[in-house]
Order: structure tokens, then sequence, then C-alpha cells
């Protein structure tokens, strides 16, 4: 910072009065950028050493995560310090393994003092794709019926996982406790199979509703899951819009009418533009009618 400031006397010479602010800003931001790299790295460094696991000892990782599963309920204040580092830096964009044995072993270890934390997670957009699904799976294993408002939105969420290199697969395998069949079979799944699993384990009457919905157009289901869960059922069916399974599609966006979602009127917009004849049409008819419904006065339009 001390270059940084001489710098800055040196240039005010030369430079114009008015290049000045701009200079002084960009110095300040590098200096702020410098500092939080080095609270990331001291942070994980207090983190790794927690568990006993450094980046390059990624093929210890069972013999760790058994040794962290026997400290049981001691070992919990460790596994979420460095979720709650992961958190707060999220700056890599692979999955990290140290992270995965953490949200493993909080759902290993049905840590239920945890579940906020791990909702927080999972609505953290920043952090890689498997770091969601495990803390889906997490929250799923820990059972606490807390976490459905937060799962339900991914059961419209078809991206796929990457699971990227083999300290990344091995976490997964051993942190769930997998056959290598059975991981096979789990990297065909997206992320909203994932889910369902999670919510099955918590309430198996949500995944049937929303089921009943996609594949039947049941009115009654819809409606249902809505009375408790509408925002999320909303966010859930706007996500299958860019879904693949042409009859998911078109009754997604039925039910997205009969909600009344006027929240959905972008994503709808930009499915009329590509989709085929026809949903094309469709898109059209309930946009028209969001669009009517979206200017009565909310005295009026109120459900």
């Amino acid at each position: 910072m001390f270059v940084s400031l001489s710098l800055l006397f040196a240039l005010s010479e030369r430079l114009p009065f008015f290049f000045l602010p701009f200079l002084f800003v960009l110095l300040l931001g590098l200096g702020l950028l410098v500092m939080s790299n080095y609270r990331f790295r001291k942070f994980r460094k207090i983190s790794l050493r927690s568990l006993s696991l450094k980046s390059f000892e990624a093929f210890k990782w069972e013999k760790v995560f058994n040794r962290t599963l026997l400290e049981s309920e001691k070992a919990i204040p460790n596994l979420l310090q460095i979720l709650q580092a992961r958190l707060k830096f999220h700056l890599s964009l692979s999955p990290d393994p140290v992270s995965l044995l953490a949200i493993f072993g909080l759902g290993r270890l049905k840590a239920r003092d945890t579940v906020e934390h791990l909702v927080e997670f999972v609505k953290t957009k920043q952090v890689p794709v498997a770091e969601h699904v495990a803390a889906i799976w997490a929250l799923g294993e820990i059972g606490d019926q807390k976490a459905i408002p937060a799962l339900i939105p991914f059961l419209g969420d078809f991206r796929s996982v990457l699971f990227g290199f083999y300290e990344t697969k091995m976490a997964f395998m051993k942190g769930i406790g997998l056959a290598k069949e059975e991981f096979r079979e789990r990297c065909r799944w997206q992320v909203c199979d994932w889910a369902e699993e999670a919510l099955m384990k918590l309430s198996p009457k949500i995944v049937t509703l929303f089921r009943k919905v996609v594949e039947e157009q049941d009115r009654d289901a819809l409606f249902e899951l809505a009375k408790e869960y509408r925002s999320e059922t909303i966010a859930a069916l706007t996500g299958l819009l860019d879904g693949r399974q042409r009859d998911w599609v078109f009754n997604a966006v039925w039910a997205l009418k009969e909600l009344r979602a006027v929240d959905a009127l972008p994503k709808l917009r930009r499915l009329a533009k590509i989709a085929g004849s026809p949903l094309r049409e469709y898109c059209q008819k309930v946009i028209a009618e969001l669009e009517e419904f979206s200017r009565l006065p909310r005295a009026v339009g109120g459900r």
C-alpha cells in the first residue's frame, strides 16, 4: 500500500488534476482485492487444518471423512466453519472437495442446527452446481421441514451436474455412500432429480402434487400445492420453461396462467420467441391474459 501511495504522488505531478480521483479509486480497489484474497487464504488454511486435509491430500478423502464422522457432534463446528467460509468467499468455479466434505458431513451427522446455513448455501447462485446438489442432498438427509420452501424451486431446475475432477467424484461416492454403479446412474441426474429425492424424504406429497400438475394439468393439485408454497411453486414452474420435455413445458405455461403468475412474464416472452407451434401461440395467449391481469387495480385483481 506504501508503494501505491508513493506511485500516486509520483504520477500526480504528471497527470492532470481531474485524473487523480480515478487513480486513487483504482489503487484503493487493488489494495482491497489483495486484502480479501489474503483473508480468504488465511480462513481456508484454518479450515483445512481443522480437518487435517490439505488440497494436495485429496486422495486421503475417505480416511479423513470417516474420522470426521467418528467425532460426531464435535466435528459439526469445524464443518460449519468451512461452509461459512465457502459462503463468504465463493471464488472458485469448480467444486471444492473440502466444501463437499463439510456438506456431506453435516448431512450424515444430521446437524439440524445447520439447516439455515445450508438453506442459505443452496440459495447462493455463485457456488458450483455440484455443491448445490450436495447441500440439497444434505437437507434431505437431515430431514428438517424448514428446508422444504428452499428445495421446491429446484424441482424445475434442469441443469446437469458436472462433477469434474476425480476428487469431486470420490467425494460424492464416499460422502453419500454410493457404489460405482449407483454413482454412474446419478451422473445422469439433473438438479431436479436431486431435489425430488430430497423432498421425498421430507414430504412425498409435495412431489406427488407437483408431478400431477406438470404431467396431468391437475388443477386441484396445483392449488393445493400453491396454497402453502405459492411463490416456490411459481419458481419451479418458471424453471420448467427451460426444459426439453414439451408436455411439461406446455403444462407449466398453463399452471402459471392459472396462478396468474405475473412475475413469470419475462420468461414467457422469451419462450414465445423461440417456441414452435402450437406452444408459441399458447404462450402468446397466456402472455396477453397475464398482461391484462397485471394492469388491474390490486383491490380488484388480488386473490
